[in-house]
């Protein structure tokens, strides 16, 4: 036991049966704390999310955040990554809506495109080389499904993130 209180199973060597690592730690709660209601909100909130994911999507998680400045006008550029597929997904705001461009590396020709995003969700293809564009989208929470066409690659989803017509 380590002296902040926490098991530490880090010790080279086999485990002992019954004193596996656990990936996370959970705390020692009181019990009355486990009893507290959840605000109604928050279970709203969590149940939207799970409502949100495309059921047997690959998660595609968000390793890069960037802003690029290019004379008059900003360019949000968000760089997702699941094994050796890369998504690059370029926001640039025009005249009060977004223009998306994305990018998927290897390109897949034909890889079926769905944007849900704060208006309809849109549709296109990836041309030979991995990219589309849409036009005229709505700020708000964005997320991005790639389904690989004839193809029994899994459908990927990027996480979701919130984009602005501000830049």
């Amino acid at each position: 036991m380590a002296a902040d209180g926490v098991d530490d199973n880090r010790a080279e060597g086999p485990v002992p049966p019954g004193r596996e690592s656990l990936p996370w730690h959970v705390p020692e709660l009181p019990e009355e704390s486990i009893t507290d209601d959840l605000p109604a909100a928050v279970a709203e909130a969590a149940r939207r999310a799970f409502d949100a994911r495309e059921a047997g999507a690959r998660v595609v998680g968000l390793i890069a955040d960037r802003t690029l400045s290019r004379r008059r006008h900003q360019q949000r550029v968000l760089t997702f990554v699941d094994g050796d597929t890369t998504v690059e997904i370029s926001i640039s705001p025009r005249a009060g809506s977004l223009c998306l461009r994305l990018h998927v590396s290897p390109p897949v020709n034909g890889t079926d495109v769905e944007v849900r995003h704060g208006g309809a969700t849109v549709h296109g293809s990836l041309d030979s080389l991995g990219e589309v564009e849409f036009q005229a989208l709505r700020p708000g929470l964005l997320s991005v499904l790639l389904q690989p066409a004839g193809s029994r690659a899994s459908t990927l989803q990027t996480s979701w993130v919130r984009v602005s017509a501000s830049g």
